[in-house]
């Protein structure tokens, strides 16, 4: 090292000082910048973007946690997070805030409402099963972070978040659930389902019926247009089958070109009349890829809980796909019932 030359390495430390007129650089390897110099062009352009990042506005904001949320815990829907407004009703009711699908729950079973930024309460609208916070019964309370709540049977996990969290653990619960192609639940949550619905269905001595649906030729739809004309097929025959679908029915893609709809409250008749009512809509729809028609049908088996000699899902699963292998037997685009 020549005398009186300042080290070539060991970093620069620089400090912005205001209305300094020119950088001085001393032996020491400290510099003193005027604001409005170019750090880029001395540090480089990876330490400009460093700096550019740590300097970024809102770049160490702390995160809000003021959004009130509702994560269930128990019940058909495990892990589902719903947003609180200034007033949220939760009841069985379809036009609650938030809907529970449960027998358990009154239709209008209680309300949140938000008194402050952080603050909510929950009270009872009078419910059958009353509603219990840290499992103590309530008719009014404070709700803090972290506690658990019980409409009836079903019990849900309070918390306050941010925003971003919230988009977050919404999307992990339908990434979890929801086949990501067609938007019907997937098959693994299905099975869940069906498990849920027939234990309901027994308990409560209930019908509820099993609909295996297929689309009919699905392979030469691949064959002759390819597989994105399969895909765009697939998403539309799903979206169709939903539109006809009450809200308290089940549908998922079940697999490949194959769905299944649990059917509550309907017995043998009416789930075949059910059932071809699906194959109709899905007949007489448009269905098209890149501009051009694309005919559709499907087939479709149908049985029910009382169809079973013993009753359980891997029975009612057994009739369900042998109706819709005689569907497919008798020439596709029908619909045929499971014979016990």
């Amino acid at each position: 090292m020549q005398p009186g030359k300042p080290h070539s390495k060991g970093p620069k430390i620089l400090t912005l000082v205001k209305d300094v007129p020119s950088v001085t650089v001393d032996d020491s390897r400290r510099a003193t910048l005027p604001l409005g110099t170019d750090l880029a062009s001395i540090v480089g352009l990876e330490g400009g973007e460093l700096l550019a990042e740590i300097t970024a506005p809102g770049a160490h904001d702390v995160p809000i946690c003021d959004r009130g949320t509702l994560t269930m815990v128990s019940g058909n829907e495990a892990g589902s997070v719903h947003r609180l407004g200034a007033s949220s009703v939760v009841g069985r009711s379809p036009d609650c805030e938030i809907h529970i699908d449960h027998a358990g729950v009154s239709r209008r079973h209680a309300r949140i409402v938000q008194e402050s930024e952080t603050q909510y309460v929950v009270q009872d609208l009078g419910s059958r099963n009353g509603t219990t916070v840290r499992g103590q019964p309530v008719t009014r309370a404070r709700l803090t972070d972290g506690d658990r709540i019980g409409f009836g049977p079903i019990f849900f996990r309070f918390a306050l978040a941010d925003e971003t969290e919230v988009l977050a653990l919404k999307q992990r619960y339908e990434f979890s659930v929801v086949d990501g192609l067609t938007g019907a639940i997937n098959r693994k949550h299905f099975d869940n389902r069906l498990i849920i619905e027939l234990a309901y269905a027994k308990r409560h001595q209930t019908d509820v019926s099993l609909l295996l649906l297929d689309i009919d030729h699905f392979k030469d739809i691949n064959d002759r247009l390819g597989h994105p004309a399969g895909d765009a097929v697939l998403r539309q025959v799903a979206a169709a089958i939903k539109a006809t679908l009450r809200l308290e029915d089940v549908f998922a893609r079940y697999g490949g070109e194959e769905f299944a709809i649990i059917a509550r409250g309907i017995g043998s008749s009416d789930a075949l009349a059910f059932a071809d009512r699906i194959r109709r809509v899905v007949e007489e729809a448009r269905f098209e890829h890149e501009s051009s028609p694309v005919g559709v049908t499907i087939s479709v088996g149908v049985a029910t809980l009382a169809d079973c000699k013993e009753p359980s899902v891997d029975n009612l699963v057994k009739l369900s796909d042998a109706a819709l292998y005689t569907a497919k037997a008798m020439g596709r685009n029908c619909s045929r019932r499971a014979l016990p």
